[in-house]
């Protein structure tokens, strides 16, 4: 009998461990998205431009797929979007959300987009 306790205390110390892994990376994702990065060219050509212009599509894209499916699970997107990275993914929708422009609920380990 002392076993099964025993089993059932590993497999609950087990659980905690993975979802405080899972937290701080979750964590650390979002300091990394919100650290901002210095830009190193001073040319009258702005590198960033042509990023800026991807990100708007890309940003349209993401609100394309909320529109279609309200209550898509942010991971949902990352599926959709594979040519993107997640973390790229993860800010754009950060900020679309701080924009009033879509509204993230979490939801598990990821958030459910919805329109606004």
């Amino acid at each position: 009998m002392a076993w099964i306790g025993l089993i059932i205390l590993v497999v609950i110390i087990v659980y905690g461990v993975v979802r405080l892994r899972a937290l701080e990376r979750e964590i650390r994702a979002e300091q990394t998205a919100n650290t901002p990065t210095p830009s190193t060219s001073h040319d009258s050509h702005n590198p960033h431009d042509s990023q800026k212009e991807s990100d708007e599509s890309l940003q349209i894209r993401m609100l394309r797929l909320v529109m279609q499916k309200p209550g898509i699970l942010q991971t949902e997107v990352y599926e959709q979007i594979p040519q993107h990275e997640r973390r790229e993914i993860q800010e754009l929708l950060r900020e679309l959300d701080q924009q009033k422009l879509l509204r993230r609920e979490k939801q598990g380990n990821s958030y459910a987009l919805y329109p606004v």
